[in-house]
Parts: C-alpha cells; structure tokens; sequence
C-alpha cells in the first residue's frame, strides 16, 4: 500500500467520524435555532457557557470569567437528537476526563424524556 493511499484513507475515516458528533446546536429544536444563534453571539471572551438539560428545556447558562458571576440564561426545546448528544457528552466525559459513576448519581439529569 502507498504512503499517499494511507494518508488518502486515514483523512477520509477521520474526515467521517468528525461528521458523526454531535455538537449542541444539534440538541436545539430547529423551532428555536434562530434564537439560539442570536444567544450565542451575545457571547462574550470573558465569559464561559454551561449547557444542560432540566425539566424538558435545555438550560443555556452564561457566567462572567473569573468572577463566575451568572450573567445570561436562557432555555430552549430539544430537538429529536438531543438524548443522543447528552448520551455523548456522557461517554466522552467518561472517556477523557475519566468520570466515574457516583452511587447516588441521577440518571434522568442526562435525558430530555
């Protein structure tokens, strides 16, 4: 096999796995895109975002580095494939921050059902 036909399948395997994430504009309803757009451009540099599901929304949090002052909130619909990106968000968070399971820990935090 030549060195240009390995790249050449390498980039194409990682060109397709990079498509397979999700990101979390894919947790929005299509409904609520635009909005979720416009909250993201009021984004600033010193300011950081958390991201969670609660009671049927997704949960859009906005704090103020370093001071972690809460500065923005808003809540959005979930789309059809938001239980899908938190299920990764999971694993990933498994995966390479090495988070363990905690006895107590809430299973329905991380589904939008």
């Amino acid at each position: 096999m030549s060195p240009c036909s390995l790249i050449f399948k390498f980039a194409v395997f990682f060109i397709f796995r990079a498509m397979a994430f999700l990101s979390p504009r894919d947790a929005i309803h299509v409904d609520d895109i635009e909005r979720y757009d416009a909250f993201m451009k009021t984004l600033a540099g010193n300011q950081y975002l958390h991201t969670y599901p609660k009671n049927q929304v997704i949960k859009l949090d906005v704090y103020e580095h370093p001071s972690d002052e809460l500065v923005l909130s808003g809540e959005f619909k979930p789309s059809a494939k938001a239980d899908a990106y938190w299920e990764q968000e999971d694993k990933f968070e498994k995966k390479f921050l090495g988070r363990q399971e905690c006895p107590g820990e809430d299973v329905s935090e991380f589904t939008m059902a």
